[in-house]
């Protein structure tokens, strides 16, 4: 996992870059990942991590809903051709 500060919002960790080799999928991996970042969000004193996912990225989308996420935004993206989906967590 990539992430950085949200320029508008100090407050806001966003994460850049996530993803798990199609090989190491289902073995909970991506589910350490993803609470590592929370874990280091909270210590830098973060209060919200936000994230954008495409439909097309459904495992994504049911880890983040099961960790707590909420879907806070969608819409279609032209260049895409595929849903954009917001994704934020309440530290």
């Amino acid at each position: 996992i990539s992430g950085y500060q949200d320029s508008e919002d100090p407050e806001t960790m966003f994460i850049w870059l996530f993803g798990v080799l199609p090989e190491n999928r289902g073995k909970g991996i991506g589910s350490q990942l993803l609470e590592g970042f929370e874990d280091n969000a909270i210590k830098k004193g973060y209060k919200k991590i936000r994230s954008y996912t495409f439909n097309r990225f459904r495992s994504k989308i049911i880890l983040s809903l099961n960790r707590k996420y909420k879907i806070i935004g969608a819409g279609f993206d032209d260049n895409v051709k595929d849903y954009r989906i917001l994704l934020e967590k309440i530290l």
